[in-house]
């Protein structure tokens, strides 16, 4: 996977890319969901739960909605039921992508709420000890995809796109990926005030299932970007 990884995430990118262009946000950007061919080839599928990208007027007058998604691949905005543009897909790439690099998911946790919480809070191990020597710049990346204000994360797959020609994902081949140290979690990137985390509150205890493979193996595509 590794030799591969810098045009397995450089296509996703375009294909997030091609999807906002025309008004639309994925909503469920997943490894599940992302299908890799021997030669690096991706398709990106399953648009059940896409939706046209709020403009600003819907940003002010939107009502909230309950949460849908994959809960370890859910935006914060998308958590709370908030209105959502490109950018709510370009946290779900980073947590592909810092799976992809690391082996493990960014959120994780025994419930759904534990999962909520750990992403409104922006809590996340940093990848840095998880990779041996992991380059800034993939590591800055990361940290700038998963930033919990939607102003502080790229503002495009485009900018994303030109992000990875300078990101250095073919260094990661033949690195080990386990713990170096007792792994700390990333400090939090802003303080969420307590009224905008009700909506987890209410979240059953379901209990996740364990993390699904990474990559897909090459099948027929029903639907694709």
């Amino acid at each position: 996977l590794l030799p591969k990884l810098q045009r397995i995430v450089t296509e996703l990118a375009l294909a997030l890319d091609h999807v906002h262009a025309r008004g639309w946000v994925h909503r469920d950007v997943k490894p599940e969901n992302v299908l890799a061919g021997d030669d690096g080839q991706v398709k990106l599928i399953d648009f059940a739960i896409a939706s046209r990208s709020s403009g600003l007027l819907g940003k002010l007058l939107g009502g909230k909605t309950p949460p849908q998604g994959s809960p370890s691949y859910m935006s914060p905005e998308q958590i709370r039921g908030g209105a959502l543009d490109a950018r709510s897909d370009i946290y779900s790439f980073g947590c592909v992508l810092f799976e992809l690099v690391t082996g493990k998911r960014a959120f994780d946790g025994d419930s759904i709420k534990d999962v909520y919480m750990a992403i409104i809070d922006a809590q996340y191990t940093d990848p840095r000890t998880l990779v041996r020597d992991l380059p800034e710049p993939v590591a800055a990346l990361i940290d700038d995809l998963l930033q919990a204000a939607t102003e502080d994360r790229p503002a495009s797959a485009a900018e994303v796109l030109e992000r990875l020609q300078s990101t250095p994902l073919a260094e990661l081949v033949d690195r080990p990926t386990e713990p170096l140290t007792p792994p700390p979690l990333a400090a939090p990137r802003k303080n969420i005030p307590p009224s905008e985390m009700k909506t987890v509150l209410d979240e059953s205890e379901t209990r996740l299932d364990p993390a699904p493979p990474l990559i897909a193996p090459e099948a027929p595509v029903a639907r694709q970007a």
